[in-house]
């Protein structure tokens, strides 16, 4: 009965130690698996702050160009005023040498009709390049 004990015993041991190597090694597997993802969380927090930094300079760069874009709009559309402005004074221009033309036109017209009938045939002064 004793060497029963015993025997029974030394196997509870052997169990007792087998166990405790297994638990050692399952201990050693997740020791490794921790920092297995530490380094990994470590490494994607690294790179979020890197593309955050990446980000935060993209917008930047657009913030500066929209400003240079909305400038650029404006000498834009203050240049194109100032060309609409530059043709409504054309056309102003152009209607009133038109109307001038038409006026002088007209004026010609009338003083040719009014020459001949201010020199009469029978007369004896007669104009020569404008001298009596």
């Amino acid at each position: 009965m004793k060497s029963r004990d015993v025997d029974r015993q030394r196997e509870e041991l052997a169990n007792v130690h087998e166990l405790q190597h297994q638990l050692q090694q399952d201990q050693r597997r997740w020791l490794r698996r921790c920092d297995q993802q530490q380094r990994a969380q470590a490494a994607r927090e690294n790179w979020l702050q890197e593309r955050e930094r990446e980000c935060q300079l993209q917008e930047q760069l657009l913030l500066r160009s929209r400003g240079e874009l909305d400038l650029q709009l404006q000498e834009y559309q203050q240049s194109l005023e100032r060309l609409r402005e530059g043709q409504r004074l054309v056309e102003r221009e152009r209607a009133r040498m038109q109307a001038q033309q038409s006026l002088l036109s007209h004026w010609k017209q009338g003083r040719q009709r009014s020459l001949p009938a201010a020199f009469l045939p029978d007369g004896p002064e007669v104009w020569t390049f404008g001298v009596w």
